[in-house]
């Protein structure tokens, strides 16, 4: 080994030394840009052995480590595009707006607008071409997120797509309105039909906004609403009524529609309450009035039906029953009729008791057969007290009961019959009525044009709690659920506290901003905040091990392993909005392996120049 073996291990000194100050230069350089990741330099003692005629070498050379792992400075910014990693993670990037360029992975979320391909939108009805905008970050490669599914939600796992967010990349995007919620006073001291009405925003199926009004009508019932949208689908009131009580001649049945007075009264044809309402429903249609305003339908129990006509159109409903004033004694009838012929026996039973009469050669007609019973029925004292007989017309004699309330029985014949042509039948022509006061007709709470809301005594909605509105705007629609759980019916004021709905209508973004979750939501035009994206970030098992690129990207390795798209919920990091991360270089640290480098630098100098003076020496003494 000579004496130029010494210089190796001071020139390696000097040499990787050198680069180590270098590496701290740059450090310190850029301990404010955003994502950097600082190298640190560590040294490896290099050996060799002899080949052919060379000297062994000997001293240092330097390996440089990427601290990529360790987190960076967190200052806050005034732009809502500025975001940062909290803890493990990377944005991902990629060179080409399609992504099939190159994925890197950055710690800068310092974002911006980039410009990529062109498109046709439209502004004001007319079709303009645009620049479409992308989110990038400083180099300009476009940072990649999760849009909306179907849905509406987003989702976590798959392949990341770059994330349009120019002036018009969601003009064309619309969500109808299918919830919403109001909450209002309905004052409790507004006289039955007083009305209040409050005007609601929706988006319809065409992505445009639209409002329909809703009328509020205090109703009869106690703690009763309806609520009614003029833009809804109307439908047609149905009212019910239930008719009661004894069937009774005279009896009347009386429905009041729209002012229209109908009534039935009750004839001995009627056997049931089924049969009244029936024929009551048949006086309804027959009425051209009635008839023109609602259908009536019949059902069993003495049910009767009434549907509006027209859709939309309120009804005034009322009905009434009246019993019979006066009570109706029975009466019963007997038609002679037949030959009339000498020695025939015409024969009435009442409650049992036969009485007969036979006919005399003078009786030439069946009325004088009828008069001759007549007169034998008053005549005889086992019966007279029960009944009266009378005429009823040609060959009819009319039996009827003398106390109103005592039923009797009535059989007719002719037992006695030598010329078998003479005939004498019975009939009952009106039962035995006592006038029970016991008829009703009971009206059901109708349904209006709109549904009834329920209040209770405090003042608290029962229900229903929320209702459906199928709305038509002509050209588009809306169909919605509208929730009013929250309206109150106190005393005061009519108040609208709160209108809320979802959907969105068409419009151009008017600003961008990150949230804590990592979605990058958009104000709209329309005064609107939506969640466009949903920006992962990806994480790798070993960070270190990725490879530094220019811009302060990095690229993955078989080192640093492939990488694991996921979001907050991981709990490997949170976003910090108006954030920038700065580099994780520490002035402090820098300054003091300066300052150790410095030492080393100097100390490998001055064994080369000691070296060099020894060689100095010993070429003196040579000569």
């Amino acid at each position: 080994m000579t004496v130029n073996w010494a210089f190796s291990a001071a020139t390696h000194g000097m040499m990787s030394q050198a680069h180590a100050l270098n590496n701290i230069g740059i450090n310190i350089a850029n301990v404010s840009t955003g994502g950097y990741r600082r190298t640190e330099t560590q040294f490896a003692t290099l050996l060799s052995r002899s080949l052919d005629h060379e000297s062994d070498l000997s001293g240092v050379r330097p390996r440089d480590f990427q601290r990529i792992d360790d987190q960076g400075l967190m200052v806050s910014s005034a732009r809502d595009l500025d975001v940062a990693l909290n803890g493990k993670g990377f944005f991902i990037v990629n060179t080409e707006e399609g992504g099939s360029g190159k994925t890197y992975y950055t710690r800068d979320g310092s974002f911006q607008q980039a410009l990529g391909s062109t498109a046709t939108a439209t502004n004001n009805n007319l079709p303009i071409t645009i620049n479409k905008g992308f989110l990038a970050d400083k180099n300009g490669y476009f940072v990649q997120g999760f849009a909306p599914n179907a849905s509406g939600a987003f989702p976590t796992t798959g392949t990341p797509q770059s994330l349009r967010i120019d002036q018009f990349a969601f003009s064309g995007n619309n969500q109808p309105t299918t919830t919403a919620q109001l909450h209002l006073n309905l004052p409790a001291g507004d006289a039955i039909n007083a009305t209040r009405q409050y005007s609601i925003e929706v988006v319809d199926s065409a992505g445009q906004r639209n409002s329909t009004n809703l009328t509020f009508t205090r109703r009869p019932g106690i703690g009763q609403w309806t609520v009614v949208a003029d833009k809804a689908t109307q439908i047609p009131q149905v009212n019910r009524l239930t008719l009661s009580g004894s069937v009774e001649v005279g009896d009347q049945y009386s429905v009041f529609i729209s002012g229209n007075l109908v009534t039935y009264t009750v004839t001995g044809a009627d056997t049931t309450i089924d049969t009244i309402a029936a024929n009551l429903v048949a006086a309804i249609a027959a009425d051209a009035t009635a008839n023109g305003i609602v259908t009536a339908t019949a059902a069993p129990g003495g049910v009767i039906t009434l549907t509006a006509n027209t859709a939309g159109t309120p009804i005034v409903f009322s009905a009434q029953a009246n019993n019979s004033a006066t009570p109706t004694a029975q009466v019963n009838r007997i038609a002679i009729a037949g030959g009339v012929n000498a020695g025939d026996v015409v024969r009435a039973t009442i409650n049992g008791t036969p009485v007969d009469y036979l006919v005399l050669p003078g009786d030439l007609t069946v009325s004088d057969i009828r008069d001759g019973l007549i007169a034998a029925i008053n005549a005889n004292g086992a019966v007279n007290t029960a009944v009266t007989a009378s005429s009823g017309g040609v060959g009819l004699v009319t039996v009827t009961s003398d106390t109103v309330g005592t039923p009797f029985t009535l059989l007719s014949s002719a037992p006695t019959d030598p010329g078998g042509d003479t005939t004498a039948t019975a009939a009952a022509i009106t039962p035995n009525v006592v006038g029970v006061s016991d008829n009703a007709a009971a009206v059901a709470t109708p349904t209006e044009v709109g549904p009834v809301l329920q209040f209770d005594a405090n003042g608290q909605l029962t229900s229903p709690t929320s209702i459906p509105l199928a709305l038509n705007f002509g050209t588009s629609t809306a169909s919605l659920t509208l929730d009013l759980s929250l309206t109150t019916q106190f005393d005061g004021n009519f108040l609208p506290f709160l209108y809320e709905r979802n959907g969105f209508a068409n419009a151009t973004i008017v600003s961008l901003k990150f949230d804590s979750e990592g979605y990058l939501s958009g104000t709209f035009d329309d005064a609107t905040d939506r969640r466009l994206y949903k920006v992962p970030f990806a994480v790798f098992s070993n960070p270190n091990g990725l490879e530094m690129k220019n811009g302060n990207v990095f690229a993955a390795t078989s080192e640093s392993g492939t990488a694991t798209i996921l979001d907050t919920t991981s709990g490997f990091a949170t976003f910090q909005v108006n954030t920038r991360e700065l580099g994780n270089v520490d002035l402090v640290d820098e300054f003091s392996r300066m300052i150790q480098v410095q030492n080393a630098y100097n100390s490998s100098a001055t064994v080369f120049r000691t070296v060099d003076e020894m060689l100095m020496t010993a070429r003196d003494l040579a000569r």
